[in-house]
């Protein structure tokens, strides 16, 4: 799943950010008017020489024009931090949420991120960076033995050595790879790949174009689109002259809106697979006007991230969300999403290693992160921070199920993903699943 912002460009997909970015401010005031007080209850269990509250660090857009990522990477900060406080912290110690803004600017992102290394001591994770800054800045918190759960989907991470990274929603190519088996459980055999030529849309086709081969089918076009231009007459000439079935696509609103209003013209809306991204509110009405709604949710198919509400561990998260409204804006319309699954369960991820290392320091709490999701002999079972530190203090080995399910992570720290395909997103109609097991599958069919 591409991991940034969801109409613009730049990696993950936010569907649900759009409507974060007028309550970015609400929520900077409400987590930020006190981030780190200057005592708290004393340490615990054999810790010394620390007070204060441990700092979960949201490090990520909360201006410029990708600031609806920070709220949204907040919303599932609180939840579990919320969470945790309430159950008396990690050996007396509280956790915070504490906005850093990088502006979706390497150039501020960097020394943003040295100095929240060296004036937060008692920083315990971060929870971004996201593709704007990732590259410049992963690095610097992997040297800082800084624990990370980035929204970061660049290929650059999917088979890194950066051991402090841990990416708990798919990488950007797992999308195209769901795309390309959707694409063929329809029949499909011709496909043309289309994507925007721009930072945000540059990983997506790399699943997309081995995944469709992989799987029998033929790329028989492929064009990258240059963002915002007054016509791809061309481009549309070439592709249709290929005769493809069906289109893989990924572009912002207002290049797929000059898009399709010419293929329409030219007498060929070909059906059209593409990621969340695309049917963002200000996508679907831009494109929509153009080709009309109804022959949109015909033409136009989905495929998205999928979060398992039947989980054993998603009522706690959900609650805590609702009851968090007053931090986070339009809190109820998060329940589902796999970011904010996806950070809750990571900040729960940190705060179970450290109490089962007897320690809130978080350079050594690394090698304990995949034992603690992984099943195993013995093993307990346990779906929230509560139920888990009981068994862990009970001194049970333990296997953290989280809000969307079991947490699968291979050797380079990188979740695989479901997903569900939908027509119509504003008033989603769901047409089929995709399992994590399927696209894993083609993933390593690529070889």
């Amino acid at each position: 799943m591409s991991y940034k912002g969801r109409a613009v460009a730049g990696g993950h997909k936010f569907r649900r950010a759009i409507g974060l970015v007028g309550g970015a401010g609400m929520l900077l005031a409400a987590c930020s008017s006190n981030p780190t007080p200057a005592s708290s209850k004393s340490g615990g269990g054999g810790l010394s020489g620390v007070s204060g509250k441990l700092t979960v660090a949201v490090f990520n857009p909360f201006s410029g024009a990708d600031a609806s990522f920070g709220p949204l990477m907040m919303s599932g900060c609180i939840p579990a931090v919320n969470l945790i406080n309430k159950d008396g912290g990690i050996y007396g110690h509280d956790l915070t949420c504490t906005p850093v803004d990088t502006r979706g600017d390497p150039a501020d992102a960097v020394p943003a991120a040295n100095k929240l290394i060296a004036t937060q001591s008692n920083l315990v994770m971060v929870i971004g960076p996201s593709s704007d800054e990732a590259s410049a800045t992963v690095p610097i918190f992997n040297a800082a033995k800084v624990p990370m759960f980035p929204d970061a989907g660049n290929a650059e991470f999917d088979r890194s050595n950066f051991t402090y990274l841990w990416r708990l929603i798919p990488p950007d190519a797992a999308d195209g790879y769901a795309q390309a088996i959707w694409a063929r459980r329809q029949g499909y055999t011709r496909a043309a790949l289309i994507y925007a030529s721009n930072v945000g849309f540059s990983n997506g086709p790399s699943g997309a174009s081995a995944g469709f081969p992989a799987l029998g089918g033929k790329i028989v076009y492929s064009a990258n689109l240059t963002p915002d231009q007054p016509t791809y007459e061309s481009t549309i000439s070439a592709m249709l002259a290929k005769n493809p079935q069906v289109i893989l696509y990924e572009a912002g609103p207002r290049t797929s809106t000059t898009f399709f209003s010419e293929l329409k013209s030219l007498g060929h809306l070909i059906p059209t697979i593409g990621p969340e991204t695309i049917y963002e509110p200000q996508w679907e009405k831009s494109v929509g006007g153009v080709i009309g709604t109804s022959t949109l949710a015909k033409t136009v198919t989905i495929v998205e991230a999928y979060v398992n509400t039947s989980s054993a561990g998603w009522p706690a998260f959900h609650q805590a969300l609702l009851a968090a409204a007053s931090q986070i804006p339009q809190a109820s319309t998060y329940s589902n999403d796999p970011f904010t699954i996806a950070n809750y369960d990571g900040v729960n991820m940190v705060a179970l290693a450290m109490l089962m290392k007897k320690t809130i320091n978080r350079t050594v709490i690394n090698d304990t992160m995949n034992s603690l999701i992984t099943p195993g002999p013995g093993k307990v079972v346990c779906n929230s921070f509560s139920a888990c530190k009981t068994d862990i203090l009970a001194g049970k080995k333990i296997q953290y199920v989280g809000a969307g399910g079991a947490i699968q992570l291979n050797q380079w720290h990188n979740a695989g993903g479901s997903y569900h395909v939908i027509t119509d997103a504003l008033k989603p109609t769901t047409l089929g699943q995709i399992s994590a097991g399927a696209v894993a599958a083609l993933i390593g069919k690529k070889g």
